[in-house]
C-alpha cells in the first residue's frame, strides 16, 4: 500500500509540480488552521466592533432616556402644579374658586396632551 501511495504522489508531482504545503493547506489541517486564523481575526476585531456598536446603542439609549426623563419631569411638574392649584382651590380666601377651576381644567387638558405625547415617545 505504501508503494502505491508513493507512486500516486510521484504521479501528482509529475503532473502538478511540487506540492509544497498544498495537501496540508487544503486538507484537514489547512481547514483547521484557516478557521483558527479567521477566528483570531474576528476575535481581534470584535472588541472594536462591539464597542462601536455599544457606544452607538449607548448614545441612542442615552438620548432616548433623556427625552423620556424630560417628558416625565414635565408631566410630574404639571401634576404637582395641578395638585397645588387644587390645594389652593380649597382656600377661597387665597384664590377665588372659579379661577382655580379654570386653571385646573387647563392644566388637566395640558397634562392630557402631554401624557399622550409622553406615551407616544415611550412607544417609539
Amino acid at each position: 500500500m505504501k508503494i502505491s501511495h508513493s507512486l500516486k504522489y510521484e504521479d501528482k508531482l509529475k503532473k502538478e509540480g511540487p506540492l509544497i504545503g498544498k495537501e496540508d493547506f487544503f486538507g484537514f489541517e489547512g481547514a483547521f488552521f484557516s478557521t483558527v486564523f479567521k477566528l483570531i481575526s474576528i476575535v481581534s476585531l470584535a472588541p472594536a466592533l462591539v464597542s462601536i456598536k455599544f457606544q452607538f446603542v449607548q448614545i441612542s439609549l442615552h438620548f432616548h432616556l433623556k427625552r423620556i426623563c424630560i417628558c416625565f419631569y414635565i408631566s410630574v411638574l404639571i401634576e404637582k402644579l395641578g395638585s397645588f392649584i387644587t390645594f389652593l382651590s380649597f382656600h377661597p380666601a387665597l384664590v377665588p374658586v372659579y379661577k382655580c377651576q379654570f386653571v385646573q381644567n387647563s392644566l388637566i387638558s395640558i397634562s392630557n396632551v402631554y401624557a399622550s405625547i409622553f406615551l407616544s415617545q415611550l412607544r417609539s
